[in-house]
């Protein structure tokens, strides 16, 4: 079990304790009866804490050469390849949700429930959010991309920033400019391509796993991924 997830509170922590001594045990009785003796004390932990330290580098050496293995095997470029993919089809995704919105502005507004009274305010606004869906798309999934790359600090500010803009923007926009519906649609659009563009920047950095590579697209990683993100998709919806 990955350290962070064993270690994330302390009932994970406290259950996986149990399991490892409840294996020691059976481990234990598995040896012959002559050696138990022996073995007892190291499947307990019950020895000098100075070889416990030992024990503690060795372990943590084994999954740094562990890492490095996987990485000399060839899924980092595998790994770059899929992301580049991703965030290209993501981007025509973007570009495809914009056209289709503005082509079928009043349907889309009816179905995101505007009524006569509220049908043209609904319209302004989608036409001034429309032309940032591919903004929107990509800064959600490259935030989980940064906080998987060992950067959740730099995705929580890029968030708050994100935000921060968006409220000044939109009071510009709306109170000082009088630009009204579309406006704050607008301001909203551009906080997010900010935080869009933070993401991005992160990524042509030295110090990311992920890295921008040519790639030949891949269809079949997608059959065993939509339907892992099918539900989460339906509830978004």
């Amino acid at each position: 079990l990955p350290t962070p997830i064993k270690y994330y509170n302390p009932d994970i922590r406290d259950a996986y304790r149990e399991v490892e001594q409840f294996s020691a045990h059976k481990l234990l009785h598995m040896l012959p009866e002559a050696l138990r003796p022996s073995f007892d004390p190291l499947l307990r932990e019950d020895y000098d804490p100075g070889l416990r330290t030992l024990v503690k580098a060795a372990d943590k050496l084994s999954a740094h050469i562990k890492c490095v293995e996987e990485l000399g095997q060839g899924n980092r470029e595998h790994a770059n390849r899929l992301f580049s993919q991703n965030l290209v089809l993501l981007a025509i995704i973007g570009l495809t949700i914009t056209a289709l919105v503005l082509v079928f502005l009043e349907p889309f507004a009816l179905l995101l429930g505007a009524e006569e009274e509220t049908l043209g305010y609904t319209m302004s606004y989608l036409r001034g959010l429309a032309p940032f869906a591919i903004c929107f798309i990509v800064s959600y999934n490259l935030e989980i991309l940064v906080k998987t790359d060992g950067r959740p600090m730099l995705a929580i500010l890029t968030v708050c920033i994100g935000c921060l803009t968006n409220c000044v923007l939109d009071y510009v926009a709306i109170f000082v400019l009088n630009w009204g519906a579309w406006g704050a649609a607008f301001a909203t659009g551009l906080s997010q391509l900010l935080t869009c563009i933070i993401y991005i920047t992160h990524f042509f950095g030295k110090h990311t796993t992920f890295h921008l590579v040519r790639f030949r697209p891949e269809g079949s990683i997608y059959r065993r991924l939509i339907p892992i993100g099918l539900a989460d998709g339906v509830t978004e919806l």
